[in-house]
Formats: C-alpha cells, structure tokens, sequence
C-alpha cells in the first residue's frame, strides 16, 4: 500500500506553490505601486491646477484693490485707519 508519490514530488509541489505565490504576491505590490504612482501623479497635476487658479485670483483681486485704492484713496485711508484701531484695542486687551 504504498503511494506513487514520493517525498521528491511533494517537495516540488509545495515549492511550485510557493513560487506562485511569490509571484502572485509581486503581482500585487506591483499593482499597488502603479496604483499610487498614478494616484500621486494625478494629485500633483490637480494641485498644480489649485496653485495656478489661486495664483491667478489673487493677483486679479490685487488689481482690483489697488484700483479701488488709486481710484478712493480718501476712503481707502480712512478704512486702514479704522481697520488699524480696531486691531489696536482688540491687541491691547491682551
């Protein structure tokens, strides 16, 4: 009663199993590695995106400021000096 399968064949198999999961494993990383490599790309490019739209409108609202500034600069001084005493008694209060 002897089995045709000897120690040799069981060897093989379980290394033949371990090699694929080896493989398998490599498979899985490699996967993982393009995924976020494709995650890190695509956010880099939507906050180069972000960083360029907010370039933008802070240099169209500095136009616009300095032009209200040019154009009032009576109101303009008077806003910055009442801007200036209210930060005054708010900082002296501490």
């Amino acid at each position: 009663m002897y089995s045709s399968s000897t120690p040799e064949s069981g060897i093989d198999r379980t290394r033949d199993s371990a090699r694929r999961t080896l493989k398998e494993a490599r498979d899985a990383i490699n996967e993982t590695k393009n995924d976020a490599n494709a995650a890190a790309h695509d956010l880099g490019k939507r906050t180069r995106e972000f960083v360029n739209t907010a370039g933008e409108e802070i240099s169209h609202t500095t136009n616009a400021l300095v032009s209200q500034i040019r154009g009032n600069p009576m109101r303009s001084s008077a806003i910055a000096l009442g801007v200036g005493v209210f930060l005054g008694a708010l900082l002296r209060r501490r």
